[in-house]
């Protein structure tokens, strides 16, 4: 009955030297997968230096794209105030002022001025427009960009943390040899238990 004992204990410590020695040989191969892994610290900082410049830029264009939409907002303003002066001074019959009767031409003058600011505002509104479509297509091309350079920066921090953990990895062989080693010597001595057990119960038979 302690023999039996023995040859389990003995099938247990050699399962898990077994195990051990599979799991060094997975180790051994991450091991070599990462050693053909590069990086420098430098690619680092440049990376973020990079990010921070360009975020700077978009922040710089996302200030000019509110300046054109307030810019276009306040023309626009501006054209309903002479359009509403327009049809004022189409309606006016007599001054206000001097209750004196206001002449047609008079009339057809502030018109065709009013008429004239009205074209160069919807002019500066188009130009404005145009200046608001190209900043915004510049900012869709920085922030693609940024994302470009915020992948990179994420590969980059990857593999220097598969690198950082190729220490760990080497000692975590180093402990699973020792724990082989320690392993094997207990093995060995059971083996030598039961043989001797063996040979015991030999002797007692004859």
């Amino acid at each position: 009955q302690e023999a039996e004992k023995i040859k389990i204990l003995i099938a247990g410590k050699q399962d898990n030297f077994s195990n051990n020695l599979r799991m060094i040989g997975a180790i051994r191969l991450q091991i070599k997968e990462l050693d053909n892994l590069a990086f420098e610290e430098s690619e680092i900082s440049g990376t973020e230096n990079e990010i921070r410049i360009k975020r700077s830029e978009k922040e710089e264009l996302g200030r000019e794209y509110v300046k054109f939409s307030f810019e276009i907002n306040s023309i626009s303003s501006g054209i309903s105030e002479k359009q509403g002066l327009k049809a004022k001074i189409s309606n006016l019959e007599t001054c206000p002022t001097c209750l004196q009767e206001v002449h047609d031409s008079y009339k057809s003058n502030i018109l065709h001025n009013c008429d004239e600011e009205i074209i160069l505002m919807n002019q500066k509104i188009e130009s404005m427009k145009k200046r608001k479509n190209e900043t915004n297509e510049k900012i869709l091309g920085v922030n693609l960009i940024i994302l470009g350079l915020e992948k990179k920066l994420a590969e980059i921090n990857s593999v220097k943390l598969k690198i950082h953990s190729l220490n760990d990895k080497k000692l975590r062989i180093k402990e699973i040899e020792d724990s082989n080693i320690i392993l094997g010597e207990e093995i060995k001595l059971f083996n030598s238990k039961k043989e001797f057990m063996e040979f015991s119960v030999l002797d007692f038979a004859v």
